[in-house]
């Protein structure tokens, strides 16, 4: 006789609902909360514009791991409208008197991207807030700058 040891495995199956945008809930009711909501509406609409999230901060760019980098891409002129209204929700305090420079460089950024059919970088940090990096072009264009003189970039 041999005595054999076997393991046995108990796969726990449960439910959750996902919202529009993936978010996952545990309760229905939170779930369509959510997509009913302000947020929920609008994140969904971003997901459309999505091409890459693949990547943590500082698998991208050496920042936050916490962070999830996604790359947007804005192929419509209502497109700009969709990612400004994001970006607005989850960082209100752009909208106030005396940030002015602060819009002006997003909304320049999104509508650059439009125009030279370019993907916009965008963090969520560990609120889930999103969060403005650049444009590729533009972060292309500065690490193509870092070894020349201040003179020669006139």
């Amino acid at each position: 006789m041999k005595e054999v040891i076997k393991e046995r495995t108990n796969v726990e199956k449960y439910t959750v609902y996902e919202a529009v945008d993936g978010t996952q809930f545990t309760r229905k009711e939170d779930c369509e909360k959510y997509d009913n909501s302000a947020k929920g509406v609008l994140r969904g609409k971003l997901k459309a514009l999505i091409v890459n999230d693949e990547y943590t901060g500082w698998d991208l760019m050496g920042g936050n791991d916490d962070s999830t980098i996604i790359a947007v891409k804005v192929p419509t002129e209502a497109d700009i409208d969709i990612v400004l209204q994001n970006y607005y929700f989850d960082q209100p305090w752009i909208l106030n008197d005396g940030n002015q420079n602060s819009k002006a460089k997003i909304v320049l950024a999104v509508n650059q991207a439009y125009r030279e059919k370019d993907v916009i970088l965008f963090g969520f940090n560990c609120d889930d807030e999103l969060y403005f990096i650049d444009t590729r072009n533009n972060i292309i264009d500065r690490l193509n700058k870092l070894d020349k003189k201040e003179a020669e970039n006139g």
